[in-house]
């Protein structure tokens, strides 16, 4: 990569970590259900949402990173009852009408990105802890970039 090309991309960085400091990359979003449990639904929120860092991971190949974190909450209805989930908030139990929430501060996302397109998404996930110790993705959402 050329030093025009990374000084243009340090500049893009430092733009970005200025536009985006105290702006909220999302505030809340309907959780997508997967079909593991039928009438599965649920939401996620953020506040108190702040830049963390943002850099360079692969100079050659223009891949960086913007980092945020904020007070997440995972509210969901129609799971099942009595199950445990984990979500990026924590875990929880659902009570018997199947309702449930974790809320958890200092959540960290972060997005990367190749040649200032966008690489890969944080996701919100959901997910069913089973008896035996695995887990079954029930709801989840990616995250849409604060930038793109």
């Amino acid at each position: 990569m050329t030093l025009t090309k990374r000084l243009g991309l340090a500049a893009l960085l430092v733009f970005g970590a200025t536009l985006y400091a105290s702006t909220p990359a999302w505030a809340e979003i309907d959780l997508t259900p997967t079909g593991a449990e039928p009438g599965a639904t649920g939401q996620a929120s953020s506040s108190h949402v702040k830049f963390v860092e943002s850099g360079i991971l692969d100079p050659a190949n223009g891949i960086g990173f913007d980092e945020y974190m904020c007070t997440l909450t995972v509210t969901c209805q129609g799971l099942t009852p009595g199950a445990t989930y984990a979500t990026n908030a924590g875990t929880f139990k659902a009570s018997r009408d199947g309702t449930g929430s974790a809320k958890a501060a200092r959540v960290r996302f972060v997005w990367e990105y190749q040649n200032y397109g966008l690489y890969s998404e944080p996701r919100v996930a959901v997910s069913r802890i089973n008896p035996d110790g695995s887990y079954t993705l029930v709801l989840w959402a990616e995250l849409s970039s604060p930038w793109f």
